[in-house]
């Protein structure tokens, strides 16, 4: 007999694998062919929509939180670090010309005393 719950996980590890595949894809192509690269993250956010997969962070900040493209620094986007309290990020989009705004946390190193 089956066991409740392996069908769901299996099809979560395989949309998992297909993720990660589809961003690499997208990676590659950008520069040639920024159609087909925006196709991909297009399947990447259905694909973690439908099977609820989160998308890995670092490449998440790679995709605008509001018009949804592919971001690649000095192509498409402006990346600018600011140093207040901690070390900020702030991503702007020239599709949409939006701003993303990120925190970057301090690394706390054994024997520092900052």
């Amino acid at each position: 007999m089956k066991r409740k719950g392996t069908i769901k996980e299996i099809s979560k590890r395989i949309a998992k694998n297909r993720i990660y595949i589809l961003l690499r894809n997208a990676e590659r192509v950008f520069l040639k062919n920024r159609n087909l690269a925006q196709r991909y993250i297009d399947l990447v956010r259905k694909l973690s929509r439908k099977y609820r997969v989160k998308i890995p962070y670092e490449y998440k900040m790679r995709i605008c939180r509001h018009c949804k493209s592919y971001l690649w620094p000095g192509v498409n986007c402006r990346v600018r670090l600011r140093k207040d309290n901690n070390l900020k990020i702030t991503v702007t989009c020239f599709e949409c010309n939006k701003q993303m705004r990120l925190i970057y946390p301090r690394r706390i190193m054994k024997g520092s005393h900052d």
